[in-house]
């Protein structure tokens, strides 16, 4: 199956490496940030972890795709999209205690930029486009940092998603916890 294949080629090749660890203050209290290397694109991924995410409990964990516009203009954005916003995200894992949120890199241009921007300024526009081939790609990167700090079972904090082949990397959603 899919899922014994990426389980075979986990075993056989990672492609991230936690590269750094350190202690950080941040306006929603003490993190530790770990930074990743992903060989296969040479790019650098983030996680910011509360409290211990190993073990049977589930912690909130948000996998979040940088878009610079999104992450930048629409943190109090009235655009009428109820997602997790970094920063929301940061909150309510200070709030629980434990908890991961991963930062992904993506390769944005001007216009992806600029197309981000109108949405915000003219929601009328309606919902983003679908994910792009990359962020699907980057599915496996976070998998593979969650599975480095150690997260199993966990409460995503996302709309509903069918994430193909997660199970092949010992991950298993138990709950999507919705934007408040």
């Amino acid at each position: 199956t899919i899922a014994e294949l990426i389980h075979y080629r986990l075993v056989t090749e990672k492609t991230t490496q936690c590269i750094s660890e350190r202690q950080v203050d941040t306006q929603f209290g003490e993190f530790t940030l770990k930074t990743y290397l992903d060989n296969a694109r040479n790019e650098k991924h983030f996680a910011l972890v509360k409290g211990d995410v190993s073990g049977n409990e589930a912690p909130l964990v948000r996998v979040h795709i940088n878009r610079s516009a999104r992450d930048l203009l629409a943190l109090e954005s009235e655009s009428g999209f109820n997602t997790w916003s970094f920063h929301k995200a940061m909150a309510a894992i200070a709030e629980e205690g434990r908890g991961a949120l991963v930062l992904l890199y993506y390769p944005e241009s001007a216009e992806d930029i600029d197309h981000s921007i109108e949405m915000i300024l003219n929601p009328s526009m309606g919902k983003p486009q679908p994910a792009s081939e990359v962020v699907y790609m980057q599915v496996g990167t976070g998998s593979q940092i969650l599975m480095d700090l150690g997260v199993h079972k966990m409460r995503l904090m996302s709309a509903p998603f069918k994430f193909t082949g997660i199970s092949g990397f010992d991950l298993e959603v138990v709950e999507y916890v919705d934007c408040k």
